[in-house]
């Protein structure tokens, strides 16, 4: 287990290290309040600089290693919303996978594969 100053440390620079959109958290926030900011900015890298994203239902994920995060983004506060898990590794560096991603024709993983590891993590049912 990590000591909580080290926690808070990692979360605060994964945020700062790149808000490539701007991100709205909807629904009741994670604790630490920095862990929501460390989740939208993982989950903003993934989209082009200056688009508005919306990132709800944010909940623990049943990563093994106790550094996933589950929750679902768009581009519109209406939707559509597609799930996502998100790893924060203690040392800064994030791992992200949406579904959407899935659909584009470079995607590093097909959608089945993407629907597989988003259910086993807890976050698609």
């Amino acid at each position: 287990m990590f000591p909580l100053r080290s926690v808070l440390g990692t979360l605060m620079g994964i945020a700062a290290m790149s808000t490539a959109s701007a991100q709205t958290i909807l629904g009741l926030p994670l604790q630490p309040a920095a862990l929501n900011e460390a989740i939208g900015a993982a989950v903003a890298a993934k989209f082009d600089k200056g688009t508005a994203l919306w990132v709800r239902d944010l909940k623990k994920s049943l990563a093994r290693n106790g550094h996933g995060y589950c929750g679902e983004v768009a581009l519109a506060e209406s939707g559509p919303f597609s799930p996502f898990q998100v790893i924060l590794e203690p040392g800064g560096d994030a791992s992200v996978l949406i579904l959407s991603d899935a659909d584009k024709a470079d995607a590093l993983v097909a959608r089945e594969s993407a629907t597989a590891l988003l259910k086993n993590a807890g976050c698609m049912e």
